[in-house]
């Protein structure tokens, strides 16, 4: 990090963190790292992030998504992490999706951001 360039948005800096490890630029990345993760580190990250969700979406909507300073960009890809690792923390239990066996899903294409 550098003076001049936040990793995240000031109001959000106790986030910072959590950037080297969830904020990146695809899903297959997120889903890896989600994977590679212990229960109680999924967890940690979701109970630091799932709380100000709401205000970072609303905080975000002020931008055009497809010019997106770093900060706001690194912001948002910590929410994608957020909407894989809720699945893992809420539904499953686990990181890995239960009783999948070898199924394997490739995506095809990213969401437009």
């Amino acid at each position: 990090m550098t003076a001049e360039t936040p990793l995240l948005p000031s109001q959000f800096a106790e986030l910072e963190k959590y950037v080297a490890v969830w904020a990146l630029p695809t899903r297959q990345e997120r889903y890896d790292v989600r994977l590679s993760k212990s229960m109680d580190e999924l967890d940690a990250y979701y109970q630091a992030v799932a709380p100000r969700a709401e205000e970072a979406i609303e905080y975000l909507n002020g931008f055009d998504i497809e010019d997106l300073p770093e900060p706001e960009l690194n912001l948002l890809r910590l929410l994608y992490s957020l909407i894989l690792v809720s699945y893992a923390v809420n539904v499953f239990q686990q990181p890995s999706i239960p009783d999948s066996g070898a199924a394997f899903f490739e995506m095809v294409a990213e969401p437009a951001f």
